[in-house]
């Protein structure tokens, strides 16, 4: 007889296991990538938390995807992965899409002390942190998938996984006059922990003055250090960074008084995009009393100082710029314009496509900018998503926007994307074009607006402005303005 080859088995779900003690743990349970705890309560109280993989020979029921939801409601019918613990709800969950060519075959738990922003070299998917919020250590579902009747190709180190657009790119890999090749810029700072002098990251910022890298917010409960980001892109590169001091915390940043008390710090970058210098050098330094401008041989410092309100010495975030060849965005011609195609035979936005991401490094290309360098998140400082605008053009002057609304409501319209996406103020939000053949102008350019008091007409400049998008969020204000040009 012919041999016959057994089918491939494909994970379809996983089953949410609970037990009283370690010695519950199914047998069969997703392990730890490197040995540690496989349950998800580890370091928690509640219910001893497994994951149990099921299998399927069927290719259309297998699971293409892994995701991990946190809410302040149950949902019925769901095993909550954090039972016991309290302070809201988290669910593991699989979708099966029969038209999609990648299946997950194996998959493993993976904690880490930091962040992880895309699958291992060897893993093909990586989910959203099991432990976001909770203050422990970041943990992930790392998948293997087949694609067709083979394995698909690993994914190199530093690549995503996760769904980019092919947008076109602008003004990349813009270095300075007389350089060789593409030029580094300071693009943002991430904030690592350790605990002890001895995990000091070899990349992080140094003290100008040669004192410890470690912030030491905690004394010494906590070390604290900045590793700098890199990009070769000037549109992405930061020109300047604020120190956030904050009584509210905000779950997509990294506290740098983490497990200190009192309020939240954080350091943001401002990429503006109308300025020609762009940081290529950063550090801290300590000082004994406020700095009034930056120390000697340094371009720029934070206003705030990130010990504010401590009885410490003053800290500030230093840094170095560099000129992308004496120009700005701002004097750019219109066909290498930031906000819009650059063939110029796109000539109006169509419409706006909502795009979701789980850290800053999904930002898709093309995403439209905040005015000022700040944020281009639109759930910026309110946890959820990362969301992002990007602009969609024509030539079609029919076809083009002639303004934007932004709507607010407790319920949900399944026809668009919410730009509130994942975070708990208990409405949803839209923004859609409107297109009036009687106007004289389309819009051609747009970018958000971040200011601290409500804005009653657009800025000078701009001929159109939407409603605040941060409508009862209390946080700053947050505006789509636009320029249009003549049909």
């Amino acid at each position: 007889m012919p041999s016959v080859e057994p089918r491939r088995e494909y994970i379809s779900d996983l089953k949410v296991k609970y037990g009283d003690s370690p010695s519950d743990a199914p047998p069969n349970a997703l392990r730890e990538l490197t040995g540690l705890s496989n349950d998800l309560n580890h370091q928690f109280s509640g219910k001893h938390v497994w994951l149990v993989p099921s299998f399927t020979t069927d290719p259309a029921a297998a699971a293409t995807s892994l995701h991990v939801v946190v809410q302040n409601s149950a949902s019925g019918g769901m095993d909550d992965i954090a039972k016991g613990t309290g302070g809201g709800y988290r669910y593991v969950f699989a979708k099966s899409d029969p038209d999609a060519p990648r299946k997950t075959t194996y998959a493993v738990l993976l904690r880490s002390s930091t962040r992880v922003l895309a699958a291992p070299p060897g893993w093909d998917a990586i989910s959203e942190d099991i432990n976001k919020n909770r203050r422990r250590s970041y943990l992930y579902i790392l998948m293997k998938m087949t694609e067709g009747d083979g394995p698909v190709a690993s994914s190199s180190a530093g690549s995503s996984s996760r769904l980019s657009l092919a947008v076109p790119a602008v003004a990349r890999n813009i270095s300075t006059r007389n350089s060789s090749g593409p030029k580094e810029y300071v693009q943002r700072l991430e904030v690592v922990y350790g605990d002890d002098e001895k995990d000091a990251p070899p990349d992080c910022i140094r003290e100008a003055n040669g004192l410890s890298p470690n912030l030491d917010f905690n004394g010494g409960s906590k070390c604290v250090w900045l590793v700098p980001h890199y990009t070769t892109d000037a549109a992405k590169a930061a020109t300047s960074f604020d120190v956030l001091v904050q009584a509210f915390e905000d779950p997509k940043l990294r506290d740098l008084a983490k497990r200190a008390g009192g309020e939240f710090r954080y350091v943001v970058p401002r990429a503006d995009r109308r300025l020609a210098d762009k940081i290529a050098d950063v550090a801290f330094v300590r000082a004994d009393a406020p700095l009034a401008r930056p120390p000697a041989s340094w371009h720029g410092f934070s206003i705030n100082d990130l010990n504010k309100g401590r009885k410490k010495g003053c800290l500030y975030v230093v840094w170095r710029t560099a000129s992308t060849n004496s120009w700005s965005f701002a004097s750019l011609p219109g066909s290498i314009s930031p906000f819009r195609s650059s063939s110029p035979t796109s000539k109006y936005i169509k419409t706006l496509t909502v795009c979701y991401g789980d850290s800053f490094d999904d930002m898709p290309e093309g995403a439209i900018y905040e005015y000022n360098g700040q944020s281009a998140d639109l759930n910026h400082q309110l946890g959820g998503k990362f969301v992002w605008l990007v602009p969609e053009y024509t030539t079609d002057a029919h076809a083009a926007a002639t303004s934007f609304a932004v709507t607010i409501s407790r319920i949900a319209d399944l026809a668009q994307a919410d730009i509130s996406k994942g975070t708990l103020g208990g409405r949803f939000r839209y923004i859609a074009p409107k297109y009036d053949g009687k106007a004289k102008g389309r819009i051609a350019e747009a970018q958000l607006l971040r200011v601290e008091r409500p804005l009653r007409s657009a800025p000078s400049g701009w001929q159109g402005m939407s409603t605040d998008i941060n409508e009862g969020r209390g946080r700053a204000c947050l505006y789509l303005i636009w320029k249009t040009a003549a049909v």
